[in-house]
């Protein structure tokens, strides 16, 4: 008789979160209401006896399965149902982020193996039994997916453990940079990500953070995982950290693998910048920590030698195609990168077995950021793997450096911080940049009042205020500042633009064009014509006077500011898609659909190229496609498109903001003559 799962532990006290989150079994489970997977690892258990009332012994075993760090178990006693439910998740995108483990009791094996060859969802299987002999040639026949047989439950406990860690180690997100981008301040979303983290690291190094800060990261951290099957033992290593945490042991709490490890991690390959924020103290220390290795490792060794480093990762077709594509270029992986047999004269890395939790394994690990040359990729055909060189180097920090030289010839005297801040914004995140310039503000509450950095962040704490549609905030704020700068200062003409649009959008439109026309008298003495200001503040007017039913001076003023755009930016720059956007605004409010039509073609192929997946000009594109497509009776192209915008709006604005209630009013409208056309609009960052 095969082994089944229940013969090797005795009864204990079972967990509250076992009844509520970590089991399904094969008699419960609605197969068709499977439409994704969660992050992490699935985790699905055939076997004869899973389903048998769950016995005590069984329920052990799960609850000492749920310890591993999980996000969900299945229980199956049935082949078929099993399949079925793995054949089901081949017609629904899986989730980068997301694995699938099988654990097949001896009894099952030799029957389902064969036809998992064609389902290719499975990342690992581990075999369940107490003959571990007469399966053995089962590894060599299915060796891409079969990981080991275990013969009894720790074994199995301890084997699925090391693949998780191993598939952590393995996750890596790439981020490319060509050189020629840093011509422009402004860049596509991969660019833009790319120097994120090269600005995340020289600001994040320099930090000084307090207690308090890391009390905000250790609420953090309990908040996200008070629902994880093992709660007990995540939070006594939360306490664990706060009673014992020092600034100079952060590589040893990284490599532990505790929630420390997993939680910065997950945030650094989702790239959840709200996270990383909250992390800022911990990256802070382990930045530091690395770069004081790094000297250490720098005066030991032979600096003129320069040693190979080894790296295995499981990466898609199409990163791999991303890869190629970019050879010669400069690519970044948005994590602490670790590496076996290494040493660097380039970049800050830092030998860590004495300071490791785990000082068994010959590791360095590399800081955040650090950037890559792409020099070739080699396919080896005995050992059927990739091979891809790449050449640690600088040329990230200068290109991060050569972009916040940019920023200074439009932003005089604006620091890295401040950029950084600018960064959010750019990429659509609002509610982030408020928070983050909050915290600037905060920092630098002893400044004298008429201190430059200090009006430059209460300027773009005013911005993010008016793009969420705070516009009394966003109004006070530049009021406020306005009387500190001199009256020949080139700061007056964004204020006076900042000021015209909350008035334009606050339905006061002749008060608007009054403080437009101020901007473009100041811009016209202090800067040339073609100043991106003066694009800027054309835009501003053109849409001013659209608002006034002046369609032809709204096309003239619009049509100007594209011509200084595309004179001054790259030509898939995104405000140059935002003008576009514009004029066709101008032709639909004429009814003039087919060339209103082809103007926001032409903007939504700009966005798709240089921006996030969420991202409000996004929104407001297909939010005006629709439009036309209501006014030309096709009414499911046009909901299709309201839906696409609907769900961007709540992505990246608060609950409740009017684009939010417009949106989702315009998604079930299919009158033409009914629909609200007063979205607010986001104003182009100069």
């Amino acid at each position: 008789m095969g082994t089944t799962l229940r013969k090797h532990l005795k009864p204990s006290c079972l967990h509250e979160e076992f009844e509520k989150n970590s089991l399904s079994s094969s008699s419960n489970i609605q197969e068709s209401s499977i439409v994704s997977l969660p992050d992490g690892i699935t985790l699905l258990w055939l076997d004869p006896c899973a389903s048998e009332s769950h016995s005590i012994d069984d329920k052990n075993i799960i609850n000492y399965l749920c310890q591993l760090n999980i996000a969900s178990i299945r229980l199956y006693d049935n082949i078929n149902l099993c399949l079925n439910f793995l054949k089901s998740l081949l017609y629904i995108k899986k989730n980068q982020f997301s694995k699938i483990f099988l654990i097949i009791s001896d009894v099952f094996c030799l029957e389902i193996l064969p036809q998992l060859k064609s389902i290719s969802i499975i990342d690992s299987i581990f075999i369940y039994s107490i003959n571990q002999i007469k399966y053995q040639e089962l590894i060599k026949e299915y060796e891409s997916l079969i990981i080991n047989i275990c013969t009894n439950i720790d074994d199995l406990y301890n084997c699925i453990n090391k693949q998780i860690e191993e598939c952590d180690k393995l996750r890596l997100v790439f981020h490319f940079f060509s050189q020629e981008q840093n011509t422009t301040r402004d860049l596509t979303n991969d660019a833009a990500s790319f120097l994120w983290f090269q600005l995340f690291q020289i600001i994040i190094s320099n930090l000084k953070c307090t207690e308090n800060d890391m009390n905000i990261m250790l609420n953090y951290c309990s908040k996200q995982l008070q629902e994880n099957t093992n709660q007990i033992k995540i939070l006594t290593e939360i306490e664990e950290f706060r009673q014992n945490y020092t600034s100079d042991n952060a590589i040893y709490w990284y490599t532990k693998e505790t929630f420390v490890y997993r939680l910065l991690n997950r945030s650094l390959r989702t790239e959840d910048i709200e996270a990383l924020y909250i992390f800022r103290f911990f990256i802070a220390d382990l930045c530091r920590q690395l770069k004081f290795e790094h000297e250490k490792l720098q005066k030991k060794e032979n600096q003129s030698s320069i040693l190979i480093l080894y790296r295995g990762a499981h990466i898609s077709s199409e990163e791999l195609n991303n890869l190629v594509e970019t050879i010669g270029h400069l690519t970044s992986l948005n994590g602490f990168i670790s590496t076996i047999n290494i040493q660097s004269e380039y970049i800050i890395c830092a030998y860590i077995k004495e300071l490791s939790a785990l000082p068994d394994e010959e590791e360095v690990l590399f800081n955040i950021g650090t950037v890559f040359y792409i020099e070739k990729i080699i396919f080896d055909t005995d050992e059927k793997i990739w091979n891809i060189y790449m050449k640690a180097t600088e040329d990230g920090r200068n290109a991060a450096h050569d972009y916040i030289e940019l920023i200074h010839q439009e932003l005089t005297d604006t620091n890295v911080s401040i950029i950084f801040g600018q960064l959010f914004i750019q990429m659509g995140k609002y509610i982030i940049a408020q928070k983050y310039f909050l915290d600037l503000l905060e920092y630098s509450k002893d400044y004298d009042d008429n201190d430059r950095d200090l009006l430059s962040i209460r300027y773009h704490l005013a911005l993010t205020y008016s793009y969420q549609y705070d516009l009394i905030h966003a109004e006070n704020l530049l009021k406020e500042i306005y009387k500190y700068y001199k009256i020949n200062d080139i700061n007056l003409a964004r204020i006076e633009n900042g000021l015209g649009w909350i008035y334009h959008h606050n339905g006061e439109l002749d008060e608007a064009m009054k403080h437009y026309q101020a901007a473009f008298n100041l811009a016209s003495k202090q800067l040339e014509l073609n100043h991106l200001i003066n694009a800027q503040t054309c835009s501003l007017l053109g849409d001013c006077y659209l608002e006034k039913y002046d369609f032809d001076q709204a096309e003239i003023f619009n049509k100007k500011a594209l011509d200084i755009e595309r004179l001054r930016l790259p030509i898939n720059h995104p405000r140059i898609g935002v003008t576009l956007n514009d004029i066709g605004d101008v032709y639909r409010k004429r009814k003039q659909m087919q060339i209103a039509l082809d103007y926001y073609e032409q903007a939504e192929s700009i966005f798709h190229q240089s921006l996030p997946k969420y991202h409000p000009y996004k929104a407001y594109c297909w939010s005006c496609m629709a439009f036309v497509y209501l006014y030309n009776e096709k009414i499911e192209q046009a909901q299709e498109y309201h839906e696409k915008a609907l769900k961007i709006y709540r992505h990246v604005l608060p609950s409740d903001h009017i684009n939010i209630k417009i949106s989702e009013k315009n998604s079930q409208c299919t009158d033409f003559q009914k629909i609200n056309d007063a979205y607010i609009k986001v104003c182009s960052q100069v």
